[in-house]
C-alpha cells in the first residue's frame, strides 16, 4: 500500500492521478477495516462496542459525502459529452454514444440514491451502537476477605 497525503486542494492543483490515488486510497481503507474486524483479529482491531460505534460513525461522515461526490461525476460527465465527442468502446450501445452517456449518468445516479441510503444505514447503526458498552472488572485482592468491592475502579469501556 502506497501512502498517500489527503489534501484537499493540492498545492499543484487536481490532476486525474491524484484523484485515482485517493480513491484507491479508499479502497485500501476498506480492505484494512474488513481485517481488522476479521473474526481472529477483532479481539485487538474492534475490541469495544464503543470503537464499532466510532467506526460506523466516521463511515456515516464519509457515506453522507458520497452523494455530493456521485452528483459531481454526473455533472463533469455532462460536461465532457457537452464539449467532447465521446466514443464508446464496448457495452450495449457501441454505435450509440448519447445512450451510452445516459446510461452512465443513470447508473451516477443510482449511486447517488444509494449513497444516501447507505449513509442513513449507517446513521442507525451508529445510533443503535451508541447506549452500548462492556463492564471492565477491577481487578481483584485475593487477600480482601471483606468483600467490599465499592472502590473497586471498575469501569465502563
Amino acid at each position: 500500500m502506497d501512502p498517500i497525503t489527503l489534501e484537499p486542494n493540492p498545492a499543484g492543483g487536481h490532476c486525474g492521478d491524484y484523484t485515482l490515488a485517493v480513491a484507491g486510497a479508499i479502497t485500501e481503507a476498506v480492505r484494512v477495516l474488513n481485517y481488522a474486524t476479521l473474526p481472529h483479529n477483532a479481539a485487538a482491531g474492534a475490541p469495544y462496542p464503543s470503537t464499532l460505534y466510532d467506526i460506523a460513525g466516521r463511515l456515516r461522515t464519509a457515506a453522507a459525502g458520497t452523494d455530493q461526490l456521485f452528483r459531481q461525476m454526473e455533472d463533469r460527465l455532462t460536461v465532457i459529452a457537452a464539449t467532447r465527442e465521446i466514443t464508446v468502446s464496448h457495452g450495449p450501445f457501441p454505435t450509440d454514444p448519447a445512450a451510452a452517456v445516459a446510461r452512465a449518468v443513470e447508473a451516477l445516479q443510482w449511486c447517488n440514491r444509494a449513497a444516501s441510503m447507505f449513509a442513513a444505514a449507517l446513521a442507525d447503526a451508529h445510533n443503535a451502537l451508541s447506549p452500548l458498552g462492556i463492564r471492565i472488572p477491577a481487578d481483584t485482592d485475593p487477600n480482601d476477605a471483606t468483600g467490599d468491592d465499592s472502590d473497586s475502579g471498575e469501569g465502563w469501556a
